[in-house]
């Protein structure tokens, strides 16, 4: 008995590193870095960046690409959150889309939303972002980080100058 149990750990520790190196990274297409200051939450299927007060929550979600990605945002922000108001398409990089939308009150404590979400040949990044103080300027500062130090293949969400 004590064998096959050793046998059994020896062949789980074995595994287990080519179980990891399998493991497919859920926001792939998209790579997302976090500024020096923020902590990260890793969830199943998102990822919750916090700084003090500020949580912006991050999700992608794989999908078939649209014929008119930019005309598709406005329907897909309004069904992630319904209350969204969409502001101005985000100006992004050539074969990026992006949208950013406000939810009034999300909470139900005063606190709004903002999402921005971003498609690229399909595959859609969402990040939702609140602070717990009602600051939007915080939010929105964090989720400009988060933009800007994002990538796809190499290429940068944001143009840079």
């Amino acid at each position: 008995m004590k064998k096959t149990l050793l046998a059994l750990l020896m062949a789980l520790m074995l595994l287990t590193p080519a179980l990891a190196e399998t493991a497919v990274d859920p926001f792939l297409p998209f790579v997302l870095t976090a500024p020096a200051d923020v902590v990260i939450e890793e969830n199943e299927a998102s990822r919750t960046y916090v700084r003090t007060g500020t949580r912006v929550v991050a999700m992608v979600i794989p999908r078939i690409p649209d014929e008119d990605p930019a005309a598709s945002l406005p329907m897909l922000m309004a069904q992630f959150e319904a209350a969204a108001v969409p502001g101005e398409a985000l100006v992004l990089t050539e074969g990026f889309h992006g949208l950013q939308a406000v939810t009034p009150d999300r909470l139900g404590v005063g606190v709004d939303q903002l999402t921005v979400m971003v498609l690229f040949e399909g595959d859609l990044l969402i990040l939702a972002g609140y602070d717990l103080g009602g600051d939007e300027e915080k939010v929105q500062l964090l989720l400009d980080e988060l933009l800007a130090l994002a990538t796809v293949n190499g290429v940068s969400i944001l143009p840079h100058e």
